[in-house]
């Protein structure tokens, strides 16, 4: 019984609700955490957030019970395609965790917008681009590619990319 990755959508700012929900239930998930600074009343703090806002991982064999999962609280949804659930690719988890510092957090080294970066994995890698703003998480750039003379824009972890000259 091979177990495989898959993705559960979560109602919003319910994602530690659900993960305590599913471990309550022997069920194994992951959720990926950001550090993130917080301003509120002219205090800055820094909390730690969903790296994907309303979704986690679970990880499942084939004689799982997906009513357990799918039942949970704080769980909206399994994401299938049209018959059954979409399992990830076996590293997309492993990648993910090697992001995460030891106390498994992911945090990132801010880079200046608009600097020229290149992509490093992922189905981009090595094409160009610019980074055109941080998103609030911090993590996830928003780069407008230099794809010919087409200009798209593509949203992925600060990880993946490096400055280019």
């Amino acid at each position: 019984m091979e177990k495989r990755w898959f993705v559960l959508q979560t109602k919003s700012k319910q994602e530690d609700r659900s993960l305590f929900h599913l471990r309550n239930k022997g069920i194994e998930a992951y959720l990926p955490k950001v550090e993130d600074m917080s301003f509120h009343a002219r205090k800055r703090s820094i909390v730690q957030k969903p790296l994907f806002p309303c979704y986690l991982f679970v990880r499942l064999g084939e004689d799982s019970s997906l009513d357990k999962v799918r039942w949970t609280q704080g769980v909206i949804r399994i994401l299938f395609n049209s018959v059954r659930p979409v399992p990830l690719a076996d590293n997309v988890i492993e990648e993910i965790r090697g992001w995460e510092d030891r106390d498994g957090i992911i945090r990132c080294k801010p880079s200046q917008e608009y600097k020229k970066v290149r992509i490093m994995r992922g189905p981009f890698k090595d094409i160009t681009g610019i980074v055109s703003r941080w998103l609030s998480d911090g993590e996830r750039v928003k780069i407008l590619l230099d794809l010919v003379t087409y200009q798209a824009s593509l949203e992925l972890h600060s990880s993946l990319i490096e400055n280019f000259v």
